[in-house]
């Protein structure tokens, strides 16, 4: 629903912004279906929903001191995560090789991450990475599509069980203000039903 009043205009450049991208991830998931020495539609086949499921975001990061958090660290639960940042801004950082690394992007290119739902379906050969926003003095704003596959696509359906060495992905934590961090044997549920439990798990009410 958009928020009233919206300018129509504004509602169809954010329409165009979702289709566009959504449209990037389609031809990213068949290069990747290719590049793991199978069909380009081996996994597309499990994303033929996506443009009615997946979610994109405008996160408006306020000016604070140096240092501050503006999310915390963590993986993306999805299939596919493109990010659309302020040209030349710093805040975006990944975790590599035990420290953390500043992602720039000029203009006119875009960051693309894998999910934890991709990493299940590669059993780990394309990894979700652990990344986190820090604030500056500066305010900006970034898109961010989280592209999902099919609601009713099962983990167990594609190969996960709760054995796998993979519970370290933010899909099946506790992310709750007053959650223990725990993890969760959700690799039964459907990936539609375990999105909507993680949104609620991460809203914060003001």
């Amino acid at each position: 629903r958009w928020p009233s009043p919206f300018p129509s205009s504004g509602v169809k450049h954010l329409n165009d912004l979702f289709s566009a991208l959504c449209k990037v991830c389609v031809a990213l998931t068949k290069a990747i279906g290719l590049a793991l020495n199978a069909d380009e539609d081996s996994l597309l086949r499990l994303c033929t929903e996506s443009s009615e499921v997946s979610l994109m975001r405008c996160f408006h990061y306020l000016g604070s001191s140096e240092g501050s958090l503006g999310s915390s660290p963590h993986t993306d639960w999805g299939f596919l995560t493109l990010i659309l940042p302020d040209p030349d801004s710093k805040g975006l950082e990944v975790f590599l090789d035990e420290k953390w690394h500043d992602v720039r992007c000029s203009q006119d290119y875009l960051v693309a991450n894998c999910g934890d739902f991709l990493t299940i379906l590669t059993r780990g050969r394309l990894s979700s990475p652990l990344h986190r926003v820090t604030l500056s003095e500066e305010e900006r704003i970034s898109f961010v599509l989280f592209f999902y596959p099919n609601f009713d696509t099962n983990l167990e359906d594609v190969g996960f069980s709760s054995a796998d060495d993979l519970q370290s992905l933010s899909l099946f934590a506790d992310q709750t203000l007053a959650g223990t961090g725990e993890k969760r044997e959700m690799y039964k549920a459907k990936f539609g039903d375990i999105m909507l439990s993680k949104w609620a798990q991460v809203r914060r009410r003001t």
